[in-house]
């Protein structure tokens, strides 16, 4: 499960909606979520540690395109591309020696990781109108990990044997990430810009509506005295 804290924007006409989003993933709950992939049998031991060295502290953009209010008043439903950037984490020499086989040795025990993460976005929900500006909703989801770039900072320590180490990572880390499914829940605190003007569009809309005939669909005419 992936846990983020940071601002949406949303744009929405008519049944569509877009949204953008950049958030942080704290640390806590990528271990968390490390923890719970390794228990559903995505991840082993190691890779359940290199992602919470890697990832806790990354930040996730994510742009997405659905439509709402389609199946029935408040649901939503929309799909996006996300983009997890680490650029902050390290990963001991242990572990490392463990995924790659080596035997890394050096002044430091830890080594600094950059890993990029593209992935594919399914969001399911639901909002509730809190007044003519307040919305609140909440959405179900999953993320899939498509595809990723990680490389380890050895310029300084083993430049020689870089550009092949890197490789050999690169290639684990990529395994790792395409064999996850990632559940999502997000519970999100919406404010309109133009809530007012929305606000009255849907009133105008429900008395148009109600001045109907039920019968014909036509306008009611005005009732009076028979000659």
């Amino acid at each position: 499960m992936i846990v983020s804290v940071g601002p949406e924007y949303q744009l929405q006409s008519g049944i569509f909606k877009g949204r953008v989003r950049a958030a942080w993933m704290p640390p806590p709950y990528v271990n968390v979520s490390a923890n719970i992939g390794q228990s559903m049998g995505f991840y082993g031991a190691n890779s359940t540690q290199i992602i919470k060295d890697i990832l806790g502290g990354a930040f996730y953009f994510e742009a997405a395109l659905g439509v709402q209010d389609v199946f029935f008043d408040g649901f939503t439903i929309d799909v996006g591309y996300a983009l997890m950037l680490a650029t902050g984490g390290t990963a001991g020499k242990t572990l490392l020696n463990a995924i790659l086989g080596t035997s890394l040795v050096g002044e430091s025990n830890s080594i600094r990781v950059t890993s990029y993460v593209h992935n594919l976005t399914v969001h399911a929900g639901y909002r509730w109108h809190l007044g003519s500006r307040w919305e609140l909703s909440a959405h179900l989801g999953l993320i899939k990990p498509l595809t990723g770039y990680s490389q380890m900072d050895l310029k300084n320590q083993f430049p020689a044997a870089a550009a092949n180490l890197n490789r050999q990572f690169d290639s684990f880390m990529d395994s790792v990430f395409r064999s996850a499914f990632i559940p999502t829940a997000s519970v999100t605190i919406v404010w309109r810009i133009d809530g007012e003007n929305i606000h009255n569009m849907r009133i105008e809309e429900t008395e148009s509506k109600e001045s109907l005939s039920p019968d014909t669909g036509a306008p009611h005419e005005p009732l009076g005295d028979s000659l």
